[in-house]
C-alpha cells in the first residue's frame, strides 16, 4: 500500500493550522432617502436622493418611480413621441406608465379647448418592451390618443412620466403585496438620454445613490426605515457599504444593532470604525447577538457646507469580497458573449480551449449596448496560455464603431502576458493622436494586425482590468505534465498561464466520476480549483499581491477544500503528480493546494451533469472506506470523449442513434 505520507516532499509546506470556511455570501439591500426638508432654513436643508443610471430598485404596493419631471415639460411631436427604456430586471406583471400633461386642441366645432391631466393616462409596461409611443397612450376621453383623434395638430405638453407599481401579490388572493425588483439600464425621453432620475421617488427603494446634506444632525439616508432583519447566516458577520467615490471624513454611521429582545447592542461609529477596507468597500462588524440593524448615515461637522456621499450599495455578508480590486466581468471568454465579426466572418472562439482564431487583419471581442466606465482601473491585462504571435493587439473604442479604436497595444511575439496602462492609450483623430477616454468604452477587441499571414490562432487564458498587476517576476511554477491535473488555492487573486482551470461541480451516483466545470475568470483569493496542464513546459501562477484582496481563510467548494498553509488530518483525498488521487492516512501539511472531501461532493444526475456543461474526470472504482489510491487516465478525461446518458464512454466513430454528451454538451445522432 502506497502511503500518502511518503509523498509529502512533493507538496512541501510549512506546518500550521487554518479553519476552512464556506464560500462568502452577500445579500444586497435597498434603501430610501429620508433627509429632512426645511424650506425656510437653508442651513438645515437636505436634498433628496440623486439616482444615476443604470440603477436597481424595488417597489412594494401602490407606489411609483418618476422618470421625468419638468413643470415646463416638452411638446409632443414626431421628434419627441418615442420613449426608450432598457429594463434588465422586471418581476412585476402589473406595472404601468402614467403621464401628466396639458393639451390645447380644437373640438369638432373649431373651438379651442384646454385640458390638464394628472397621471391618469396609462399603458402597461413590460420588461421585453424597450420602446413606447407616447402619442398612442390611452383610449378614454381626454387621453392623449383621444385628443389627437379630435385634433391631429393639438399641442400636448408632457410634464411628468412615471412607472406605477401596483399592489401585486403574485396572483394569491388576499396575500400581501410583494416586493418587486426592477433594473433600469438606459432611458431616452424626448430624444435625449436620461442619466439622472428626478428627485421624486416616493417610497421606491434604491440599491445606490448620492445624498447631500448641509449642516449637522441631518439624516442623509436611512437604508430601511423599519430596520433590517439580519438572517442567521449573517449574524456575527458584517455590514458592507460600497461607496461610489471615496467619502470625505465628515460623516458618522449609526448601525443601531439590536438583539432579539430589542435591546441595543451597537452604537455610533465613524468612517474609520470599519474592520476592513477593500477598495471603496468598508466592512463593519455585526456584534454577537444582533438580529436587526437600522443603518443611517449622518453629517457630523457643523460648518454649514454642503456635503455629498455616494453610496453604491449596502450588503449583509459573512466574509470579505475582493472583486473591487480587479474585474474580468467585461471580458467573458465565451463565444456567445463575444462579437466575433467586427472584421472577418470566419473569426471563431473555442470555449473549451479558449483559442481565438482571427482571419487575416480580423478583429473580434466585446461590444456593449451602452458606454462602459473603465476609469476606476489602471490597467488592462492579457494572459496567454501559449506564447502569442507578434500581430495580436488589444484595442478599445470610444464610440460604437471600430473607427474610433485606440492605436494597437501590442502583446508581442513570444510573450505569455502583457499589461497596458489605460491612461496612456491613444487613438487617432484626423491623423493626430489624442488621449483615449477609459470612461466611455463601447468596444474592446483583439485585432490581428498582420497581413499575408492568413488565419492565426491565439490561446487566451485571462483578459481583465485591475489596479494591481500580477507579480510577473515571481510566479509559482508547477511542473505538471501535459494533460495531467493538479490543485491550487492562493491567498491573493491569481492568473494562470499554461493550464485550463476547473471547479468541482459534483460526482456521479456511483462515485466513479468527478464532474469538473471550466472556469475562465481570475482565480478568486482563497477559493480552491483543479487545473489541467496544457503542455510539458510547466504551469505558471501569478498572484496579484494586494493586501486589500488578500484572503487568510481558505474556502470549500463542493467538497474541494482549499489549503493556504493548512494541516490536514486523514480521511480526504489528495491529487498527486502521477495524476492519481491518494487517500490521506496521516497528518500532512498542504500549501497553496486543495484536497477532496468525498462525502461533501454533491451527486449530480446524468441530465444535471449534461446541463451543467461539465468535463468528466473518471476515477475508477470508488468505495467509501479502505481505498488508498484512485487513478485518473488522461485518455479518459479527453474533452472530445463521447459518453451516453449513463456515463459510459462510447466509440465516437461508431455511434448508434441516440443522445450523447461531448465536452459536457448534448448532441443527437439520427
Amino acid at each position: 500500500m502506497k502511503k500518502f505520507i511518503l509523498l509529502v516532499s512533493a507538496w512541501l509546506g510549512f506546518a500550521t493550522t487554518a479553519t476552512v470556511h464556506a464560500q462568502v455570501e452577500s445579500t444586497p439591500y435597498a434603501f430610501t432617502n429620508t433627509a429632512r426638508e426645511e424650506a425656510d432654513n437653508e442651513n438645515t436643508k437636505g436634498n433628496l436622493t440623486k439616482i444615476t443610471l443604470p440603477t436597481r430598485f424595488t417597489m412594494e404596493g401602490w407606489t411609483g418611480l418618476v422618470i421625468y419631471d419638468d413643470p415646463k415639460g416638452f411638446v409632443l411631436n414626431e421628434d419627441t413621441r418615442m420613449l426608450y427604456a432598457d429594463w434588465s430586471e422586471f418581476t412585476n406583471d402589473a406595472a404601468r406608465m402614467s403621464i401628466s400633461y396639458t393639451a390645447v386642441y380644437k373640438d369638432a366645432g373649431g373651438t379651442e379647448q384646454t385640458i390638464s391631466k394628472d397621471l391618469e393616462c396609462w399603458v402597461n409596461v413590460w420588461m421585453h418592451e424597450d420602446s413606447y409611443d407616447l402619442t398612442t397612450f390611452g383610449s378614454d376621453e381626454e387621453s392623449i390618443g383621444w385628443v389627437l383623434k379630435q385634433d391631429p395638430d393639438a399641442r400636448i405638453t408632457i410634464r411628468t412620466i412615471k412607472i406605477n407599481n401596483f399592489a401585486w401579490n403574485g396572483g394569491v388572493e388576499d396575500a400581501p403585496a410583494l416586493v418587486v425588483e426592477y433594473g433600469l439600464e438606459t432611458l431616452n425621453i424626448a430624444g435625449k438620454d436620461v442619466t439622472e432620475l428626478p428627485a421624486k421617488q416616493e417610497n421606491a427603494k434604491f440599491y445606490g445613490g448620492e445624498f447631500t446634506v448641509v449642516n449637522s444632525e441631518q439624516q442623509a439616508c436611512n437604508f430601511s426605515w423599519g430596520g433590517l432583519e439580519i438572517p442567521e447566516q449573517y449574524q456575527g458577520g458584517y455590514v458592507r457599504i460600497d461607496f461610489g467615490a471615496e467619502p470625505a471624513n465628515v460623516w458618522s454611521l449609526n448601525l443601531a444593532f439590536s438583539d432579539a429582545e430589542g435591546r441595543g447592542v451597537g452604537g455610533w461609529t465613524d468612517i474609520n470604525g470599519c474592520v476592513k477596507k477593500i477598495g471603496l468597500s468598508r466592512y463593519y462588524k455585526i456584534p454577537e447577538g444582533a438580529v436587526k440593524t437600522n443603518p443611517q448615515i449622518w453629517k457630523s461637522s457643523t460648518d454649514g457646507q454642503p456635503w455629498t456621499v455616494n453610496v453604491a450599495g449596502l450588503y449583509l455578508t459573512n466574509g470579505f469580497d475582493n472583486s473591487s480590486v480587479y474585474t474580468d466581468e467585461f471580458f467573458l471568454l465565451e463565444a456567445d458573449k463575444m462579437n466575433l465579426n467586427f472584421f472577418g466572418e470566419e473569426n471563431a472562439f473555442d470555449d473549451a480551449t479558449k483559442q481565438l482564431t482571427l482571419v487575416e487583419a480580423g478583429a473580434a471581442g466585446w461590444q456593449y449596448s451602452s458606454a462602459q466606465d473603465f476609469s476606476s482601473y489602471e490597467y488592462a491585462v492579457v494572459v496567454m496560455n501559449e506564447p502569442t504571435h507578434d500581430d495580436l493587439q488589444l484595442r478599445f473604442c470610444n464610440e460604437n464603431n471600430y473607427g474610433s479604436a485606440t492605436e494597437g497595444a501590442q502583446i508581442g511575439a513570444g510573450n505569455l502576458y502583457a499589461s497596458f496602462d489605460l491612461d496612456q492609450l491613444q487613438k487617432k483623430v484626423n491623423e493626430e493622436l489624442v488621449a483615449f477616454d477609459p470612461s466611455q468604452v463601447y468596444i474592446s477587441c483583439f485585432w490581428a494586425a498582420g497581413w499575408g499571414q492568413g488565419k492565426t490562432t491565439h490561446s487566451l487564458s485571462h483578459v481583465f482590468l485591475t489596479n494591481t498587476l500580477p507579480d510577473w517576476e515571481n510566479p509559482e511554477v508547477r511542473t505538471t505534465k501535459a494533460d495531467y491535473y493538479g490543485t491550487v488555492c492562493f491567498e491573493y487573486p491569481t492568473v494562470v498561464s499554461g493550464a485550463y482551470i476547473y471547479t468541482v461541480e459534483g460526482k456521479d451516483a456511483g462515485g466513479t466520476t468527478l464532474y469538473l466545470k471550466p472556469y475562465n475568470g481570475v482565480l478568486t483569493a482563497g477559493v480552491p480549483y483543479i487545473y489541467r496542464s496544457i503542455n510539458d513546459e510547466g504551469v505558471n501562477f501569478y498572484q496579484m499581491k494586494s493586501e486589500e484582496a488578500k484572503s487568510e481563510t481558505p474556502m470549500t467548494r463542493n467538497g474541494l477544500v482549499g489549503c493556504l498553509k493548512t494541516t490536514v488530518d486523514e480521511g480526504g483525498y489528495a491529487l498527486h503528480t502521477d495524476n492519481a488521487w491518494y487517500k490521506i492516512d496521516a497528518q500532512v501539511t498542504f500549501k497553496n493546494r486543495a484536497y477532496l472531501n468525498l462525502d461533501a461532493v454533491p451527486v449530480l444526475a446524468d441530465e444535471e451533469a449534461a446541463a451543467a456543461n461539465v468535463n468528466r474526470m473518471v476515477l475508477g472504482d470508488w468505495e467509501t472506506t479502505g481505498i488508498d489510491e484512485v487513478k485518473a487516465s488522461p485518455a479518459q478525461v479527453d474533452d472530445e470523449a463521447v459518453y451516453n446518458l449513463s456515463g459510459i464512454k462510447m466509440d465516437a466513430d461508431n455511434l448508434p442513434k441516440g443522445i450523447y454528451i461531448r465536452g459536457g454538451k448534448k448532441f443527437i445522432v439520427k
